[in-house]
């Protein structure tokens, strides 16, 4: 593994472990067994280094959906799966870690904030519509409207003073609240099947892999 990649990679792991604000280059340096001015040689400064942390973070969101939605043609399969991998995201970049990056990294929020404003959200809109057109959910549903709702759902469960992780596990709460928010929208068409899928138990728990469903065709 070339230096480079170590670096970053212990690097990321500090940032999630400690927060971005706690960890300096020194710390980056000792855990990678190498001197701050070699970090120096392929960094120019911190801030590089939580802008890769996060486009790091982005990209793999991306192509965890990308790659889901691709092998997949059903709405409420493919909306539930979408929220749980950002879900899976903003847990990660909890609200310390965003409100270190929008007083001190603003390149890295910005970005944090392009991909949830646009990614996340047409891609939660994109299947809200799908859902639609298939009759899955209902007609006048305001697609716009409902992802925008979904969206800021996502850092509100994600946000430990209010959900405190010692009370609910993350994954089991997200998978509750999303379930009902897709069954509030949805027709008795959309209904029938995510009851077909929980009855079956074909209801995948947790978040081992992201490249699988959590409901399985």
């Amino acid at each position: 593994m070339e230096t480079p990649v170590i670096i970053t990679k212990k690097a990321h792991d500090l940032f999630l472990k400690y927060g971005v604000r706690s960890v300096t280059m020194d710390d980056i340096a000792t855990e990678v067994g190498i001197s701050k001015k070699t970090i120096y040689k392929f960094f120019e400064n911190k801030d590089a280094l939580v802008e890769n942390f996060i486009e790091e973070a982005i990209a793999e969101n991306e192509e965890s959906c990308r790659t889901f939605i691709s092998k997949n043609n059903n709405p409420v399969v493919e909306l539930f799966f979408t929220l749980m991998v950002a879900q899976k995201l903003y847990q990660d970049l909890n609200k310390p870690i965003l409100n270190e990056l929008e007083k001190n990294h603003h390149k890295a929020y910005l970005a944090v904030k392009q991909h949830k404003d646009g990614f996340i959200f047409q891609t939660i809109k994109t299947s809200i519509e799908n859902g639609i057109n298939k009759q899955l959910y209902q007609a006048d549903v305001n697609p716009a409207l409902m992802s925008r709702f979904f969206l800021e759902s996502l850092l509100l469960i994600s946000d430990t003073s209010i959900f405190s992780s010692t009370t609910y596990h993350t994954t089991t709460l997200s998978e509750e609240i999303f379930g009902h928010l897709i069954s509030g929208i949805a027709t008795s068409a959309g209904t029938n099947l995510i009851n077909r899928y929980k009855n079956q138990h074909r209801f995948i728990r947790g978040t081992q892999t992201l490249t699988r469903p959590f409901w399985e065709d």
